[in-house]
């Protein structure tokens, strides 16, 4: 045994959680932080359902995942990234709007005007405190925005605070979720056909170029390394 690592049976089974036998470990591995948040989100709390519009900041493994659950259950899904050739993966995925935020610093417009006019009813905000006001002028009458990103920003988190008022939105931050909402997560994996992104999977020994791969932020998805 690993020092430093608890036994299995000093961990109570209440902790445990049976993997169905359908999921490849892959798609397992990866599900604990992103998609977790990402079904704590739509699911949970914004009750995601068919004929809703999810936009989902950029392409990271949260709103990756956001995005496979939001599609599962008929919403229609628009996701931000600078790059084009993520934002190509995106659409492959099944996104419905592409927004490019370096070509359009103004994506909360371009939103707005890919809706007709309408926005997102549900915003996946995983920037931090530059992104949330745009994520508010990109969102729906009604709308609920779940800030995920912690990322210090310069300018003020809410620049226009008429619109909030006026558009009557709801903003909650969350982190993660909890065992039963992880149970419920594995069960829609299978029923929907629902995977993980993984982008690369590294062995074991090179971890450190691993962590390399990941520290240069190119990848779209996961980044593995095979134990």
């Amino acid at each position: 045994m690993t020092a430093g690592w608890p036994s299995a049976s000093s961990c109570p089974r209440r902790r445990w959680i049976r993997v169905p036998d359908a999921l490849a470990d892959a798609d397992v591995a990866g599900l604990a932080s992103a998609a977790l948040t990402a079904w704590n989100a739509l699911v949970q709390i914004c009750h995601v359902e068919a004929g809703d519009t999810v936009l989902c900041l950029g392409t990271g493994s949260v709103s990756l995942a956001a995005l496979k659950i939001a599609k599962a259950r008929g919403a229609r899904v628009a996701i931000t990234s600078s790059q084009a050739a993520k934002l190509a993966t995106a659409r492959a995925l099944g996104a419905d709007i592409i927004v490019n935020y370096r070509t359009s610093p103004d994506w909360a417009a371009e939103v707005i005007a890919k809706t007709d006019g309408k926005g997102a009813d549900i915003v996946i905000d995983t920037g931090g405190v530059d992104t949330l006001g745009q994520s508010i002028a990109a969102a729906a009458a009604n709308a609920r925005i779940i800030v995920v990103g912690v990322s210090p920003g310069e300018g003020p988190a809410i620049p226009d605070y008429l619109s909030l008022i006026v558009k009557n939105v709801t903003i909650r931050g969350i982190a993660n979720g909890s065992r039963a909402m992880f149970v419920n997560l594995l069960d829609a994996m299978v029923a929907d056909g629902m995977t993980t992104v993984v982008d690369r999977t590294f062995a074991f020994d090179d971890a450190p170029d691993a962590v390399r791969y990941f520290a240069a932020a190119g990848h779209l998805g996961k980044v593995m390394i095979a134990f």
